[in-house]
C-alpha cells in the first residue's frame, strides 16, 4: 500500500477529501449571503469550496495510483485546488463584509 501523509494511505485521504466536498455541496455556510449574490460571484461562493475539495482529492488518488509522472499531475490538481480556494475565500470575504 502506498502510504501517504501521516502514514495514512492516500486512499482515505482522497476518500476524506471526497466527503468534505459533499458536505459543503449541501451544506452552504452564510446561506442568506450567498443566495443573494448574484451571476458569477454567486457561483464561485457556491460551489468554489466543494471544487476546491474536490481537486485535491483529485491530488491524493493520483498520489495514490502512482507510477511515472502522476506525482506531477497531481501537484497540479493541488496547486489548482489552491487557487480556486484563494478566489472563494476572497470573494467571500467580500460578500461578507458587504
Amino acid at each position: 500500500m502506498n502510504t501517504g501523509f501521516l502514514n495514512i494511505s492516500w486512499w482515505v485521504w482522497g476518500g476524506l477529501a471526497l466527503i468534505v466536498a459533499a458536505v459543503f455541496v449541501f451544506f452552504v455556510p452564510a446561506a442568506d449571503k450567498v443566495n443573494a449574490a448574484t451571476g458569477l460571484q454567486f457561483i464561485i461562493v457556491r460551489w468554489f469550496h466543494s471544487l476546491c475539495w474536490l481537486l485535491i482529492a483529485l491530488n491524493f488518488f493520483l498520489r495514490a495510483l502512482g507510477g511515472e509522472g502522476a506525482s506531477g499531475v497531481a501537484n497540479l490538481f493541488g496547486l489548482s485546488g489552491g487557487i480556486v480556494y484563494a478566489i472563494f475565500i476572497v470573494n467571500f470575504i467580500q460578500l461578507s463584509s458587504g
